[in-house]
């Protein structure tokens, strides 16, 4: 559950000018919410693609997560020239689940979307998200595919093309489907209903958020690249490097008893032993130990699996 004890700033700043939109597809008011830390050189990319959309969003939201570098300085200078946009200062690094949540709380309009502010939208997003909701209005989530675009800013083969129809749970606990934050529209009380986002979530926060969601809310998606995902080195807001050790377990033990109860217990053990090799081969032999230790206690099969791998491993 996310924390209570968050605290944001609220002294935030709202660009004085006043957008008239002319969308007549549907009455119903989208708001994007754009989390950024330390995104100087690149969140600019992101808000014109956000402006070059050829049905404005209603609200447009921007979380600095107390930035080090000069990322308020650019956004006050880019939004003082800039329709419909408020920027919110939290008073410490909080993470991109605190973000996000500060940004829901703000936010007065019926769906929202979490845009990473390295990645960008198509000018036909809103477009396209608003018609499938006039098409189908008991939807409360639509997605769509992103493209991937590698550092060089070349676009290659891959993509997401993840189908999400409907109820959606068993197809996420089976990693049959996917929801990545920036391609995802959301119903804003559905999210309240769920009590928002789980700031203690280290990683995967997306399974996390989507297994939440898809227990009360219907899905459908646009088979259209409406997102670009930029493929980078740099520090995602959404990855906490501290907490790589939990990576994919933390969502795993959480949800263990849906798990259980919706897919089976061979799905989810493959799932953790999974999780604990993504770990095993992302660190190196000097830390192996110490992670091993580490899981132990987060998981303890993780041991029994070990020993069965050992005794093959020598014949036995």
């Amino acid at each position: 559950m996310p924390r209570e004890n968050a605290h944001y700033s609220y002294a935030f700043i709202t660009s004085s000018y006043h957008a008239h939109n002319s969308d007549n597809l549907l009455k119903m008011t989208l708001s994007v919410i754009i989390p950024t830390y330390n995104r100087s050189t690149l969140i600019l990319k992101t808000l014109d693609s956000v402006f070059k959309q050829q049905t404005s969003f209603d609200e447009i939201i921007i979380v600095d997560d107390a930035s080090t570098d000069n990322t308020l300085a650019v956004l006050n200078e880019y939004i003082a020239v800039k329709p419909n946009v408020q920027v919110i200062k939290l008073d410490k690094n909080s993470g991109a689940q605190a973000a996000r949540n500060a940004g829901i709380k703000l936010s007065t309009s019926d769906f929202v979307i979490f845009l990473d502010s390295d990645n960008t939208l198509s000018p036909k997003f809103v477009v396209q998200v608003k018609a499938k909701l006039t098409e189908n209005p008991q939807v409360d989530v639509v997605t769509n595919f992103s493209q991937i675009i590698d550092e060089t800013g070349n676009f290659g083969q891959d993509k997401f093309e993840w189908i999400t129809k409907d109820n959606i749970l068993a197809e996420l606990l089976n990693e049959k489907t996917y929801v990545d934050n920036s391609s995802a529209c959301i119903r804003r009380q559905k999210l309240l209903d769920i009590g928002l986002l789980d700031e203690l979530c280290p990683s995967f926060q997306e399974w996390d958020t989507h297994i939440r969601l898809a227990q009360v809310c219907s899905y459908d998606y646009i088979p259209e690249c409406l997102t670009n995902y930029y493929v980078h080195s740099g520090e995602r807001i959404s990855v906490s490097t501290k907490n790589v050790y939990a990576k994919g377990l933390y969502v795993l033990k959480k949800h263990k008893k849906l798990w259980l109860k919706v897919v089976g217990k061979d799905i989810y053990q493959r799932l953790v032993v999974h999780a604990f090799d993504t770990i095993k081969n992302q660190v190196n032999v000097f830390f192996s130990f110490k992670v091993f230790i580490a899981i132990m206690r987060f998981y303890p099969r993780i041991g029994v699996v070990a020993v069965k791998r050992f005794l093959n491993s020598n014949g036995k």
